[in-house]
């Protein structure tokens, strides 16, 4: 028990870390006010998953194996790699890119006031939610924060950014297929509760 809180306690501390070097970038006199309301809803996501992360309860189950942990740390902080791609000068995507960031990372927040102290980056089972998004997706933190990364993607439009955001797509896949294993496992009524759809409607 003591373990697991000193993890939480990391892991909420580098949460509000990234968020304080985030607000450098708010703050920076040459973004437009799309961009910079676009970097504040990034800030304030970072925040909430901070405070979530420090008051969740302890989880009730978690899968312990080394590839489920790996894959939840690489699709969190892949798309990190992508600001390391040349900036690409596409007028229609420059101007896309922090309306889908800004649109990604409010859907985000909207969905963490439904999944409250359920949320976490490895997959661990505290409670079934079914409110909000949940009742039409099973993962729409993922689906929201995939629209943010292709707003990000389009200030970087080159193979190798390309390639990067495609295989970040194939790991968050199979960290949804760990977290449902975990959650079925642990709460018998969850096959019953969760939505018909992963990601996308009539799609997957």
């Amino acid at each position: 028990m003591r373990s697991e809180r000193l993890l939480s306690a990391f892991g909420s501390g580098w949460f509000f870390v990234l968020a304080i070097l985030s607000i450098t970038a708010v703050t920076r006199s040459d973004a437009s006010t799309s961009l910079m309301l676009a970097r504040s809803s990034i800030v304030v996501l970072y925040l909430l998953f901070g405070v979530l992360i420090l008051v969740r309860p302890a989880a009730k189950s978690c899968d312990r194996g080394l590839l489920p942990r790996a894959m939840a740390f690489i699709g969190t902080y892949t798309p990190w790699t992508i600001g390391f791609v040349p900036f690409t000068d596409y007028n229609t995507a420059n101007l896309l890119s922090p309306i889908l960031v800004f649109g990604g990372m409010i859907l985000a927040i909207a969905t963490l006031f439904h999944l409250k102290t359920a949320f976490s980056l490895v997959p661990q089972g505290r409670f079934v939610v079914h409110s909000g998004p949940y009742r039409w997706l099973r993962h729409p933190l993922y689906v929201a924060e995939e629209i943010a990364v292709l707003g990000v993607l389009l200030q970087h439009l080159t193979p190798l950014a390309i390639l990067i955001v495609v295989a970040h797509i194939a790991v968050q896949i199979g960290r949804v297929h760990y977290e449902e294993r975990l959650l079925r496992e642990t709460f018998p009524e969850y096959r019953a509760l969760s939505a018909d759809w992963r990601l996308v409607p009539f799609v997957y």
